[in-house]
């Protein structure tokens, strides 16, 4: 027999429920789980695809972008229309100093609702209102949006 302590340090207590936060949040979100191949599909009507990569400055990514070493934050959108869903957009912030990243624009999303941020303690209670334009994002995060098509 043995004896293992189940009490839960704070931090401890905060990665179970960040953990369990995002387990719910790709449940919910069909674009978070598609099982097609991402591009095997032609664009929708808005000429929007499955998967789409942006750089800072809201403007989908270029071949030089994907070249270049000081390329460190870049955003990712999971196109919901294969699956009848929502898109999610997922901001990745690999540099050393906070970034302002411009959300894309039209036709990929007209506001994008904020639910997790990697900088946070703990998941947010409810999604933020939505945004527009441009965002700063803290150094080294990541941060998950809900798009309004």
């Amino acid at each position: 027999m043995s004896w293992l302590h189940w009490d839960l340090a704070p931090w401890q207590d905060d990665l179970l429920a960040t953990t369990r936060f995002l387990t719910r949040l790709r449940r919910e979100q069909p674009a978070l789980r598609q099982r097609a191949f991402f591009g095997s599909r032609p664009p929708q009507d808005d000429g929007t695809v499955d998967l789409a990569w942006f750089g800072t400055d809201g403007a989908q990514m270029t071949h030089d972008a994907w070249h270049d070493p000081s390329t460190r934050t870049l955003q990712v959108l999971f196109g919901g229309a294969p699956v009848d869903a929502d898109p999610v957009l997922v901001v990745l912030a690999g540099r050393g100093d906070d970034t302002v990243v411009t959300l894309p624009p039209p036709p990929w999303g007209s506001g994008y609702r904020l639910v997790w941020d990697s900088a946070d303690e703990v998941p947010a209670a409810a999604p933020a209102e939505p945004v527009r334009g441009a965002v700063t994002v803290t150094a080294r995060s990541m941060r998950v949006y809900l798009v309004d098509r």
